[in-house]
C-alpha cells in the first residue's frame, strides 16, 4: 500500500470519526433539550389542572370510563342534525 492511500485512508478515518463524534453530541444535545421541553409542559398542564380543580384519579377513572363499549341502551338518541 502506497503512501497516498495510507495517507487518504487516514484523512477519510479521521474526518468519518470526528463527523460521527459531532452527530452523537448532536443527538444528544438535541434529546436532552427535548426531554427539559417535554417536562416543562407537564409541569404546566398539572398546574393547569390544579387550577380547574382536577386530580389525576378522577381523569385517570373518566378515561377508563370511556374505553369501556357502550350498551345500546345507554346511548342517548337525538334528532339527527
Amino acid at each position: 500500500m502506497g503512501i497516498r492511500s495510507k495517507a487518504g485512508l487516514g484523512t477519510g478515518f479521521g474526518i468519518f470519526g470526528i463527523l460521527f463524534i459531532f452527530a452523537t453530541i448532536r443527538v444528544l444535545v438535541d434529546e436532552i433539550q427535548r426531554h427539559k421541553g417535554v417536562t416543562k409542559d407537564l409541569l404546566v398542564a398539572q398546574e393547569r389542572m390544579r387550577e380547574l380543580g382536577l386530580d389525576v384519579s378522577s381523569v385517570d377513572e373518566q378515561y377508563e370510563l370511556s374505553k369501556k363499549p357502550v350498551k345500546e341502551e345507554e346511548v342517548v338518541k337525538g334528532p339527527v342534525v
